[in-house]
């Protein structure tokens, strides 16, 4: 039976009682033993969860992440690809297709799946920065910057989130300087002005070598009289002279 609600396709499929608790709780144990990084026991209990109900979306991406989190893509895509027939509108789905297409540097394809995954649901953090994530990786640093800085707008603690049942891409534990300046951006214009200093002397350590962005860039006016932001200043200026 397909149930529409809003725009998220719910499939309950009709099957004997007795099989549809046998899933169950065989569903509950893979999630324990997910939930506990036990992942081929996970592996075995999502397994009977399936054979018994071979509709059930849900865990079959969780099959997928299983084997994900194990480094196992081919297996990981394929039972995201199944998890998609039964549900086309998952976007928890679209979103872990991505990040396959990430992880193997297919930046394109990935960014497909990601602009699949917001027409269906334009605000969520999570796909939003895996978003930005990728197009960090293509170069297009303004594109990235907006669509991070809509994902931190969103859910300011986006960053310090992982969920159970979607992947995210950590962009600010990358070693990037050009991403370490377009977070300090990003937060300075949100007005914490500690994490954008944190970030600036991050990009600094990491190579950023682009001063004059440093200092015409607007965000960071506010933060001219921080203690933190002067001692860049004269950094900037010590490691100029010096070169």
């Amino acid at each position: 039976i397909e149930k529409r609600d809003g725009d998220l396709l719910q499939v309950q499929i009709l099957m004997p009682r007795k099989d549809l608790e046998e899933a169950t709780l065989h569903e509950r144990r893979g999630d324990s033993f997910f939930a506990r990084k036990i992942y081929e026991e996970a592996i075995v209990e999502y397994g009977k969860a399936v054979a018994l109900d071979r509709y059930n979306a849900s865990v079959l991406n969780r099959l997928g992440l299983v084997y994900h989190q194990s480094q196992k893509l081919a297996e990981a895509e394929r039972y995201y690809r199944e998890a998609l027939k039964q549900n086309p509108y998952f976007i928890e789905v679209l979103n872990n297709l991505g990040t396959v297409e990430y992880v193997r540097k297919n930046y394109d394809r990935a960014l497909e799946q990601y602009e699949r995954a917001l027409k269906i649901r334009p605000e969520s953090p999570t796909i939003l920065l895996n978003m930005g994530a990728c197009l960090f990786d293509m170069k297009r640093y303004d594109e990235a910057f907006k669509a991070t800085q809509r994902a931190i707008e969103i859910d300011p603690r986006v960053l310090d989130r992982t969920s159970g049942f979607g992947t995210l891409i950590q962009t600010s534990r990358r070693n990037d300087p050009t991403v370490s300046f377009y977070f300090a951006k990003i937060y300075a214009a949100r007005g914490e002005k500690e994490l954008a200093i944190s970030y600036l002397n991050r990009a600094l350590d990491e190579g950023f070598r682009e001063y004059d962005k440093i200092k015409s860039e607007p965000a960071f006016v506010a933060l001219a009289q921080e203690e933190g932001f002067i001692k860049i200043m004269e950094r900037i200026t010590s490691e100029a002279t010096s070169r």
